[in-house]
């Protein structure tokens, strides 16, 4: 976070390259927050709430079947 924050901004074109750094800073800062959060709970197993709680539940249609993610993804 902190090499994010000293990056300089004149290499791109200001509202694009403020855009992917404030989504990404986002990103970074919420998964902090999440392993803080493992972390105090002393979450010591994948069948602990605190990790389940993180995880997403999608159907899949091509599959007919339902997927379990740690993060959305495509």
């Amino acid at each position: 976070l902190e090499k994010l924050s000293s990056v300089p901004f004149s290499h791109a074109p200001a509202s694009m390259y403020l855009s992917q750094v404030v989504a990404l800073i986002t990103i970074e800062v919420h998964a902090r927050d999440v392993i803080d959060k493992l972390s105090k709970a002393n979450c010591t197993s994948a069948n602990d709430f605190e990790w389940v709680s993180q995880l997403r539940f999608y159907w899949d249609k091509d599959l007919n079947d339902c997927v379990v993610k740690q993060v959305k993804s495509h």
